[in-house]
């Protein structure tokens, strides 16, 4: 049976772990265990992920900085991709107390991850109620110091200044939505993945609220999407130097920016 991702097995066991209410990977350890009374449901939720449907909109989890953030339809699934983001920013935070801002915040992984991280309080702004919502449950679930607002980043200001800004943003061209996997396309927000445009409309509205809220020598780091390194940089360039972070596999993944630091 083949379902809709690139790993049958490993989702048609997560699924059943998921039912049994297993820790992920563990179901080896629990082979005597009776499954008696799921099997309709297993073979429902099979069919349901080989039509495309995310595992994680399935189990309503996500693992993110080996922690387990909630998500359901309606919100961006955390990728691996963005603890790069989190990383590159926990690596250049000073030890004392900043400022934190995550702008686009979705399920909240980033603002959260770094608030458990850092220790610092972070502010987290979202357009989306569903995300709101799925943000507001993973910083009550995780003990997260983060203050989570409404905001239409396209549109308003800050309400203050920051010492650092984050963001994850919309940044896949209108014209590439066509070329996305069947269960990203049918699945995941459009408002989360596309700005409906070229994909750089985010980009250049964080530069101008950086300009007017981030504080001198203060941090401006966006994920990127692939070849879009050199059109970011060129656009936060009139901040500071850009310095472009790659990924374990040499792809290019964040732009991070000093502000005044050229």
């Amino acid at each position: 049976m083949l379902l809709g991702g690139e790993s049958p097995k490993i989702d048609a066991r997560a699924i059943l772990e998921y039912l049994l209410k297993i820790e992920f990977g563990k179901l080896p350890l629990y082979l005597g265990e009776s499954a008696d009374g799921i099997s309709e449901e297993y073979f429902r939720l099979i069919t349901e992920r080989k039509a495309g449907k995310p595992l994680s909109y399935i189990t309503g989890k996500k693992e993110f900085f080996s922690r387990n953030f909630h998500v359901r339809e309606g919100v961006l699934i955390p990728r691996p991709e963005t603890e790069n983001l989190v990383s590159a920013v926990l690596e250049r935070l000073p030890k004392e107390p900043v400022a934190i801002a995550d702008l686009c915040a979705g399920s909240g992984c980033i603002g959260i991850t770094l608030a458990l991280e850092s220790g610092n309080s972070v502010d987290l702004y979202e357009l989306s109620p569903d995300a709101i919502s799925i943000s507001r449950e993973n910083a009550e679930a995780l003990s997260a110091n983060v203050n989570i607002y409404k905001m239409d980043v396209l549109q308003e200001e800050l309400p203050k200044k920051y010492d650092v800004m984050v963001s994850n943003p919309p940044y896949i061209p209108i014209s590439d939505m066509c070329y996305l996997m069947t269960d990203v396309l049918d699945y995941e927000p459009e408002m989360a993945l596309t700005d409906g445009a070229d994909g750089l409309l985010f980009y250049r509205r964080l530069t101008e609220l950086a300009k007017k809220h981030l504080s001198d020598g203060g941090i401006l780091a966006v994920e990127i999407g692939i070849n879009q390194h050199f059109l970011v940089a060129d656009i936060m360039k009139p901040l500071g130097k850009p310095e472009i972070i790659t990924d374990y596999f040499g792809v290019e993944r964040v732009i991070l920016v000093k502000k005044g630091v050229f």
